[in-house]
């Protein structure tokens, strides 16, 4: 019974070193000591020094420390590489080390020469595969951030070199150079350079301007394009820019001399009445909805409401039924016209019905019970409130109840029209 109770502890020793062994125990080692011995140490060892720039209140940033630099591959390889450290920002050195790096957010991962001249830049939270990947090409000497920097300005165009320079710039969280070099980049080629097949990955992450002519010849083209990538990936593109745009005309709040883009507005209208791709009429609807809600142009609005509707314009976008359900609520508190308000019910109605998640649809519910509430309908109001508790029941049973926000209020561009 001894050698059998010894044979069974020394068994478990055994199984508890394997497991030490194949699980995360190494983490990336950073410098304890000042920024200057920190140079002073990659200078003596050759190597480059990476620095996360960090604050106590950066969720992401305790993340990254907590999940990533813990991992063996990353610890691996940024130990072996680099002389690492990490900064508060807001405190010690960090505070002075701050006025001298290009930080926009955080976390900002640097790799700086033992000079402190800035290589390569990384920003935000990333996986460890994506984090190592990133900071390869950031050891390359022709493809870190700064390498890809001077070779453009030394005037390198080529259609796979702008895709590296430009995806670097987004990597490295500078979204307003990005868009100008790309929009730049994209105005001085030839229509037909767009044929390119190594200009498909400019095209899809970096061509964002629904009226730029090289996106309008994108479009005017979509038969070409689609037999080169596919009419799923070409649609995609096509619809993503002209939803984009019109989101940014969507949270557009006035106020600290900002100005609504009417000239985006009336362009994608325009483009959106003669283009026949995919999709196009529900985008020339969405447009058109929030036009005259700017405006508080109830009767263009409803009749907008209307004809998506009646023709089932958003048929295939997810977010119809709550579209059509805000857009009723916008109704109910914006106009008193008479024919109006007897076609809300109706128009929401048709919104619940289309909806398919439990929970979604109990809001849509309440919504109508609401909605029937304004226009005076107690009975039907009282009805579809009881019909609306039922459907929560439903959707907390499933595990599908949602509990909604309070979210602030867009002042419109115009006074109230009746």
């Amino acid at each position: 019974m001894k050698l059998l109770k010894f044979l069974f502890l020394a068994l478990m020793v055994i199984q508890l070193v394997i497991v030490k062994a194949d699980g995360q125990n190494r983490e990336i080692h950073f410098e304890k000591t000042n920024w200057s011995k920190i140079k002073k140490k990659a200078a003596k060892e050759d190597k480059l020094i990476f620095m996360d720039c960090y604050t106590s209140w950066c969720g992401p940033c305790k993340m990254m420390s907590r999940d990533v630099f813990t991992l063996d591959t990353v610890a691996d390889f940024f130990n072996e590489k680099f002389v690492n450290c990490k900064f508060d920002m807001e405190s010690g050195e960090g505070i002075e080390l701050k006025k001298q790096l290009p930080i926009g957010a955080y976390p900002t991962f640097f790799l700086l020469d033992s000079e402190g001249n800035v290589v390569h830049i990384v920003v935000g939270a990333h996986s460890g595969n994506d984090f190592i990947s990133f900071f390869k090409e950031g050891i390359s000497e022709n493809e870190n951030y700064t390498a890809l920097g001077a070779r453009y300005e030394a005037g390198e165009r080529g259609g796979d070199f702008m895709f590296k320079y430009l995806r670097s710039l987004r990597i490295a969280n500078e979204d307003k150079k990005e868009e100008q070099i790309a929009n730049n980049y994209l105005a001085n080629l030839k229509n037909d350079d767009l044929k390119d097949g190594s200009m498909w990955s400019i095209i899809k992450y970096f061509m964002k301007d629904p009226l730029s002519g090289k996106f309008k010849y994108f479009v005017e083209n979509r038969d070409y394009f689609v037999e080169l990538k596919g009419a799923e990936a070409v649609d995609t593109k096509i619809y993503g820019v002209y939803r984009d745009a019109l989101k940014s005309l969507e949270y557009y709040f006035p106020g600290n001399g900002k100005v609504y883009n009417n000239k985006l507005e009336d362009g994608m209208i325009a483009d959106l009445m003669k283009y026949d791709f995919n999709r196009a009429t529900e985008l020339l609807a969405l447009v058109k909805l929030n036009k005259y809600l700017k405006r508080n142009d109830w009767v263009n609005y409803a009749s907008v409401v209307d004809g998506i509707v009646t023709l089932n314009v958003l048929r295939v976008n997810p977010e119809m039924p709550s579209i059509i359900s805000q857009a009723v609520g916008n109704l109910a508190k914006g106009t008193k016209r008479a024919s109006i308000l007897a076609r809300l019910p109706v128009w929401s109605q048709f919104a619940i019905d289309k909806e398919q998640n439990i929970g979604k649809k109990a809001l849509l519910m309440e919504s109508h019970s609401n909605i029937l509430k304004d226009i005076g309908d107690d009975v039907k109001a009282l009805e579809a409130k009881e019909a609306a508790e039922k459907a929560n029941l439903e959707a907390e049973k499933q595990g599908k109840k949602i509990i909604v926000m309070p979210a602030f209020k867009m002042a419109p561009m115009q006074p109230k029209k009746k």
